[in-house]
């Protein structure tokens, strides 16, 4: 008898040949008539992998914010992110910017992940805003951008309407996010 985790990884890689078999092999086409347009798949795919976090927002609009002009890159738990932190001092307003490749839909569908989530548009793009902490200081703004997603936060912010700044700050990103 073989391995259980033999057993999962075979099953998994004969899933994996199969997946891609029906996805190369089985697309034929009808003389005349246009295949599949790959091309614009792999576009797209070129197009998510290229959104780098730290540059999708100017230096201006870091400073304008009372941020540092460099962000610190992270990649945490499939996410990649890159933190803003405060002028002044650590203790001071951060700003994080993370792409994720997990749906809309996978946040939404756990609202008690959350102590507030409500569904919003950026700029016409479909997107929503969440809040981990009753605390008046802390919000996430998410765009979505295919079948992943964008996120702005916004943590120790004192102005008030820290939902308000991380919209404001996405509706700057969200030209330069890939449609």
């Amino acid at each position: 008898m073989g391995s259980p985790m033999l057993g999962k990884f075979g099953l998994l890689g004969c899933g994996v040949v199969i997946a891609g078999c029906l996805t190369a092999c089985g697309s034929s086409s009808i003389a005349g008539e246009p295949g599949p347009n790959t091309s614009l798949a792999l576009s797209g795919d070129a197009k998510w992998a290229g959104v780098d976090p730290c540059s999708l927002l100017t230096v201006d609009e870091l400073r304008q914010n009372g941020v540092k002009t460099l962000g610190k890159p992270l990649n945490v738990a499939g996410e990649t992110g890159c933190d803003f932190l405060s002028d002044s001092d650590v203790i001071g307003r951060a700003i994080n910017v993370t792409k994720s490749s997990n749906s809309p839909d996978s946040y939404l569908s756990r609202p008690g992940d959350f102590v507030y989530i409500e569904s919003n548009s950026v700029n016409g793009r479909p997107g929503f805003q969440t809040r981990i902490s009753k605390s008046n200081d802390e919000c996430s703004q998410y765009i979505a951008v295919g079948s992943g997603v964008v996120s702005v936060a916004t943590t120790r912010d004192r102005s008030g309407d820290p939902c308000g700044a991380a919209l404001t700050l996405a509706q700057l990103i969200e030209p330069r996010l890939p449609k």
